[in-house]
């Protein structure tokens, strides 16, 4: 029997992937599933439908901690402002996240201004990285994690999980993982049912 939340829990899934029903994709559907089934509400954002303007240095964000570009961004800023859990799950392109995902951790600059130059405080969130390529080398997702490790400090939530797969290339490739779909959805139940849960990364 799954025990009450305390309050409303803010749970945010980014999909990165520009293919539908990608490996990653389902990946963060398996987690979303797996925190529903622990009794939360979650929300799943696929990146590349949304209209995001790239970030032109612009530093207005600096005065007050809100982009000047009033785009799809602007709303997904102001949920990963508020989220106290956000799992991002995106392919490996070229030892990096994709070009969507990109997009908007670099307009979360606002939320670092927030963070770091106004000083505005926010209760502390939980982050998790899922990641799937088709080659296997062994550094392989140590530049998306550091990207997402500090992109999520920007708006005081911790990396506290992750699940990487190698080998992972062509459309349904995950659902042949013997344990991906399994692990992810158990995840999704973990994060929810211990609101302390964290991993060592």
């Amino acid at each position: 029997m799954n025990l009450p939340l305390p309050r409303e829990l803010s749970i945010i899934g980014l999909a990165a992937s520009p293919r539908v029903g990608g490996n990653s994709d389902k990946l963060l559907d398996a987690f979303l599933a797996g925190a529903q089934e622990a009794g939360a509400e979650t929300e799943k954002i696929r990146l590349a439908e949304q209209s995001i303007h790239l970030c032109n240095g612009c530093e207005k964000c600096f005065a007050n901690g809100i982009c000047v570009f009033r785009d799809d961004a602007a709303l997904l800023i102001e949920k990963l402002w508020r989220a106290d859990l956000v799992a991002l799950s995106t392919p490996v392109y070229f030892y990096s996240v994709t070009s969507h995902a990109k997009l908007l951790i670099d307009r979360t600059q606002a939320l670092w201004a927030r963070k770091e130059i106004l000083h505005q405080p926010r209760r502390k969130g939980r982050g998790v990285l899922f990641g799937v390529a088709a080659t296997h080398g062994p550094r392989l997702f140590e530049g998306m994690q550091l990207i997402v490790r500090y992109w999520m400090k920007s708006f005081y939530t911790e990396l506290a999980a992750n699940r990487y797969y190698r080998r992972v290339d062509h459309l349904g490739d995950i659902a042949l993982h013997p344990t991906a779909m399994a692990d992810a959805r158990e995840l999704g139940r973990k994060m929810i049912a211990d609101p302390n849960y964290r991993e060592e990364i």
